[in-house]
């Protein structure tokens, strides 16, 4: 039988059935997207870069990378083991591309800490990760970008949860069938649909507004589709009225609601939209890892009711901080009046803030732009307008094609803002 690795254990904890599946070849692998590609490439380089920071630093003594550690049933391979010369001891090391010790990283570690254990005396577990405190100054310190977190205690705390769960895990990989194996609640994100979610009816449950594990004590009563979800059932009131438009099959308008957010509007009206990359690694001074770099907007200006719409954009094609030049170039265009629309507003607000705090001259024309922010998104997000066809969603992405069927990014070279992050 085969050997549990760590991916596997990983995939066990996302979905039982996600396991049984890659050990029974029957994962739907799809091509990853070029955002993913760009993803993993970025990890990898994180990595590498750890990986020769920590070798540097414990020059001299014993270390091994990617040494792969059994059990009967188990396999691990720590990123770096490396030997203690005062207990004799190993301390096993972690690379994560993330800014913090995340839940799932706990689980990791400690997997990778049992196995280990049964082969070399194990003595410190530390997850390596990205300080979120650090901001670029000149070259890039990497002593003070990475941040070295012991683990112990949460290895503690978890080793009896995670031995139980490896043990399930096993059981799982040997079953015969896909018979009873707990399946997952994201058919969006499934890599196994057919196992998980078979033929799934016109607006099943998983569209449901944050449904999380309620779908699990539908799906347990037989309850796939929307329309069937019995009423009493617990929703919040957004979930409760999107069940409603899927059962009585028709849009759900409160225009009181609509207008009482559009009387808030001043002319002129801005709509503003923002493209941003945010790497691991800050490319300019000021920046912290992950910290976004607005290099595009898009500006329409509606002056007044029934006048000609503006626009004006901007693009930074310079290996440069864009933040200064950009917001001079807007400042060109947005008067100290109007309200400035947006589509999910905190994404806007942020990088305001951000390009204020990188260009403190700016700051009480950004303030003053983040004043007048009206999201559009609210329309949509309180639940003003509910369609059925939104799918549960208020992203652009869903309300757009179905609100203006005649506007799609399908059509356009670079078709979302992942994709214009890569090619910038």
């Amino acid at each position: 039988m085969t050997q549990i690795s760590k991916s596997d254990f990983l995939l066990y904890l996302e979905s039982p059935m996600h396991l049984w599946a890659r050990i029974n070849q029957q994962l739907d692998l799809s091509v990853p997207s070029l955002y993913d590609r760009f993803k993993m490439e970025q990890g990898q380089e994180i990595e590498k870069i750890a990986e020769e920071y920590l070798l540097q630093k414990f020059e001299g003594l014993e270390t091994i990378t990617q040494q792969t550690y059994t059990t009967e049933h188990f396999l691990a391979r720590p990123d770096l083991v490396v030997k203690n010369p005062p207990s004799d001891k190993f301390d096993i090391y972690e690379i994560k591309s993330s800014s913090s010790v995340k839940k799932v990283h706990e689980y990791d570690i400690t997997f990778q800490t049992l196995v280990c254990a049964e082969s070399i005396p194990v003595g410190n577990s530390y997850i390596v990760h990205i300080n979120k405190e650090f901001i670029k100054n000149g070259d890039v310190d990497f002593s003070k970008f990475f941040q070295i977190t012991n683990v112990n205690e949460k290895i503690y705390d978890r080793q009896a949860e995670v031995k139980e769960l490896m043990q399930e895990a096993w059981e799982i990989s040997g079953k015969a069938t896909s018979d009873g194996i707990e399946r997952c609640l994201k058919p969006a994100k499934c890599d196994c649909i057919s196992l998980c979610h078979g033929h799934l009816p016109e607006h099943p449950i998983y569209e449901v507004s944050r449904i999380g594990k309620k779908a699990r004590a539908l799906r347990d009563q037989g309850v796939l589709a929307i329309k069937d979800i019995p009423a009493g059932f617990p929703l919040t009131s957004r979930q409760s009225l999107q069940v409603k438009a899927v059962k009585e099959n028709k849009v759900l308008i409160d225009k009181n609601g609509i207008q009482g957010l559009l009387d808030r509007l001043e002319y002129p009206i801005y709509f503003l939209d923002y493209e941003t990359f945010n790497p691991a690694v800050p490319f300019f001074d000021g920046y912290s890892p992950y910290q976004q770099i607005t290099f595009q907007f898009s500006l329409h200006t509606l002056p007044a009711p029934g006048e000609e719409i503006q626009h004006t954009e901007y693009l930074h094609d310079e290996l440069s901080d864009p933040a200064n030049a950009l917001v001079e170039h807007l400042k060109k265009h947005i008067s100290d009046i109007g309200s400035v629309i947006v589509w999910n507003k905190s994404f806007e607000k942020g990088r305001n803030s951000d390009m204020a705090a990188l260009n403190p001259e700016y700051k009480e024309f950004m303030d003053n732009i983040n004043d007048r922010l009206f999201d559009l998104m609210d329309i949509f997000s309180k639940t003003h307008y509910v369609d059925p066809n939104f799918l549960g969603s208020a992203s652009l992405k869903n309300v757009l094609p179905v609100l203006v069927p005649h506007l799609s990014y399908q059509d356009l070279t670079i078709s979302n803002g992942e994709i214009t992050m890569i090619a910038w």
